[in-house]
């Protein structure tokens, strides 16, 4: 029943305009950020602190290339995580919903795991975007090492898929609770806030553990790892998934389960009709005045057996 579900989110999904368009817009941003990467723009350049000396598919390019930009798309996870049970509400099909046979799990399962992997689909953009563009005439070949294929997937499996985890689960658990947009769109602004607040305690050395821990979208152990990283390291190494990196994301999947549980063990299969709930408080807030006696007339009948 889960991959019925599943399935199901999937079809609905893919036959939307938005979806396409969420695809390629973080195509062409990672299109975009590799192409200036690889220096086709003479008036803009980004060197990743290396003077230019890190080449533009370089494993650590890669990585920021792919992580930051999903990073910055937590709205359209918020969007999509957010909407997976909150779109039954607005279309007024929970009642069909919670009166089948369909177990909670079922349900929350289903919708949940449809929304991971249409935000895997979309998310995969990036890494297609960066690849289409390494591979133009536009680039400098200078700016342009040797390939390296599981350079383009490692942050995906490290970092991507992770994210995708911890954000969708709060967004999942704010629609699913509150059946309202509104917190989910807020959270996702607090997201980014509180992305920026641990870039800038990064900044500080005597914080760059804390703010390591702290960061939900793993970007700032990285940086921590490969400060002092050469870039023949930068050009040549994959990132490491150990010490830092592995204790940030630990800690942050860890966020992520116990907001599925707590999703699930307060989620109710159950229709909350906000008319029929003003109409019983009225009704409780008359029911201490007693209601005046009315005389009831029974009229008198006349049988005709014509």
């Amino acid at each position: 029943m889960v991959g019925t579900i599943a399935a199901f989110e999937l079809r609905q999904r893919f036959r939307r305009i938005s979806t396409y368009v969420y695809f390629v817009v973080l195509f062409g941003l990672a299109f975009f950020f590799q192409l200036v990467v690889g220096g086709a723009f003479p008036f803009a350049s980004v060197d990743y602190g290396t003077g230019g000396r890190v080449y533009a598919n370089a494993p650590y390019a890669l990585f920021a290339v792919i992580v930051y930009i999903s990073t910055f798309g937590v709205v359209i996870t918020a969007a999509l995580a957010g909407q997976a049970t909150y779109q039954d509400v607005d279309s007024n099909s929970t009642q069909f919903f919670f009166t089948a046979p369909i177990t909670k799990f079922d349900y929350l399962a289903g919708r949940f795991l449809g929304s991971i992997l249409v935000q895997l689909v979309l998310f995969s953009s990036v890494g297609l975007g960066a690849l289409a563009a390494t591979h133009t005439h536009w680039m400098d070949p200078t700016r342009v090492g040797p390939e390296r294929w599981f350079a383009y997937i490692a942050p995906y499996f490290i970092f991507v898929l992770p994210n995708l985890l911890i954000t969708g689960a709060a967004f999942f658990a704010l629609g699913a609770l509150a059946r309202r947009m509104l917190p989910v769109y807020i959270s996702a602004v607090l997201f980014l806030v509180g992305y920026t607040v641990a870039g800038i305690l990064a900044g500080d050395v005597t914080n760059s553990v804390i703010a390591s821990l702290v960061d939900p979208f793993g970007g700032n152990p990285v940086d921590y790892v490969v400060r002092y990283w050469t870039p023949f390291q930068r050009n040549t190494q994959l990132i490491p998934f150990t010490g830092l990196i592995l204790i940030n994301r630990l800690i942050w999947l860890g966020v992520g389960l116990v907001l599925i549980v707590f999703t699930y063990a307060r989620f109710k299969m159950g229709h909350v009709n906000q008319a029929g709930r003003k109409k019983r408080r009225q009704i409780l807030a008359d029911s201490d005045e007693p209601a005046p006696v009315q005389e009831i007339v029974v009229p008198v009948l006349h049988p005709a057996f014509s």
